[in-house]
């Protein structure tokens, strides 16, 4: 590219960036450079050796000069680092999600034992079990009308 011509680019070498992301099973890392006959940005996600994703966005035209072509890839590596950031706290927040379905059916587990008790007349075990019911669930409906069935006035 000769740099007399204006609105040519006039980079020989392109900017790249790389960055690192520590998880407890490895590390991540995110490669942005430009390349191709048709200029584009490309990020390559690597995690422990293997390609996850790649992802590419065609560099604008009127981006001619360094400053520039280096600000639009900055931009796509940090969008892309973005992503990653977000899938990665959406992982982390599953298992919370898990835990609660924990609680839920050991709710509805002490629940349907607390009814089988109170069928056999043993309310001192139905409301025990209710009370614990209650404490991985408190705003459960169904137990907070057992409790005011069957907790004395």
């Amino acid at each position: 590219m000769s740099p007399s011509n204006e609105g040519e680019r006039t980079l020989d070498v392109y900017p790249g960036r790389t960055s690192m992301i520590r998880t407890a099973r490895g590390i991540m890392t995110l490669q942005t450079e430009i390349s191709g006959s048709d200029p584009e940005v490309v990020t390559i996600i690597d995690y422990c050796g293997r390609v996850l994703q790649r992802t590419s966005e065609p560099l604008p035209p009127e981006l001619v000069d360094e400053a520039e072509i280096t600000r639009f890839a900055n931009a796509c590596h940090a969008a892309v680092e973005s992503s990653v950031y977000e899938s990665l706290a959406a992982a982390a927040a599953r298992p919370r999600r898990r835990a609660a379905d924990v609680r839920r059916r050991l709710a509805s587990w002490m629940f349907v034992r607390a009814m089988r008790a109170y069928a056999q007349q043993d309310l001192v075990s139905a409301l025990a079990l209710l009370h614990s019911s209650e404490r991985l669930l408190p705003d459960d409906p169904r137990i907070v009308a057992a409790l005011a069935v069957l907790e004395p006035s």
